[in-house]
């Protein structure tokens, strides 16, 4: 790790055997890290039946995987204590692991990290280590709209995370970008402006309704409404200002 660091590499994964002496030249050079404590190593020893026999996959593998597992708590505990540490979210899910990864993030806590600090983890520092820290991972003006909600508050029940009540990708559907880009093609070629505007909801009507209404009383001269319950809002428009 320290030779990775030094030689220039950015992140850092699979740190479960990494030493305070390796954590501090990480921080020190500014190199991301990602521990691999919750899942990976579980997840191959749940499923030892599965992954016997193949490769290393024997008992001296498994052997020794049960040992890294036994050094991880006095491991992260040395993260957590040291200063400037930028630590990831990973998991290296592999088969049998996918769809588990927030078992990372509960370990991470139940091993003593601040609930804040691993959503902050699983977020912002995430994307700051891919080089897109000014476009996702962060709830601000500007970046896109990847959302999820959960049942509870993970700040004070971090299994909250497990129990995903709603998902919003950022408003990127290739229909409604094909539909932004030939209105703004048009209005370049006319000297308009285009305004774009969505709905938090795609189904919520009666806020589509209302985003119309206040851009008719702007005096915008003309509106192309692409709705995602096409047939529920179109009597509604028609009701409304056709028929006036």
């Amino acid at each position: 790790m320290m030779r990775a660091a030094r030689a220039g590499c950015t992140v850092v994964e699979h740190g479960g055997l990494a030493t305070p002496e390796a954590l501090k030249v990480l921080a020190d050079r500014g190199v991301y890290f990602d521990p691999n404590i919750g899942l990976v190593t579980q997840n191959y020893l749940e499923n030892r039946a599965r992954f016997d026999g193949i490769g290393n996959y024997n008992a001296e593998g498994f052997a020794s995987m049960e040992k890294a597992l036994g050094s991880k708590d006095e491991m992260f505990t040395a993260a957590l204590k040291t200063p400037g540490l930028k630590m990831v979210m990973g998991t290296d899910a592999v088969a049998g692991g996918h769809g588990q990864n927030m078992r990372e993030v509960l370990e991470r806590v139940k091993s003593g990290q601040p609930a804040a600090d691993a959503i902050t983890s699983l977020t912002s520092i995430s994307a700051e280590s891919m080089g897109l820290g000014k476009e996702i991972g962060t709830i601000a003006p500007g970046f896109a709209a990847d959302l999820v909600a959960v049942t509870g508050n993970p700040l004070t029940d971090i299994a909250a995370l497990r129990r995903v009540a709603f998902v919003m990708k950022a408003l990127n559907h290739p229909f409604f970008l094909d539909v932004q880009a030939g209105a703004e093609e048009a209005a370049k070629g006319l000297g308009l402006q285009v305004v774009t505007q969505a709905a938090e909801r795609e189904i919520d009507v009666e806020k589509q309704l209302q985003i119309i209404e206040n851009l008719l009383q702007t005096g915008i001269k003309a509106l192309c409404v692409t709705p995602s319950g096409s047939r529920e809002i179109a009597s509604a428009i028609a009701s409304r200002w056709i028929s006036t």
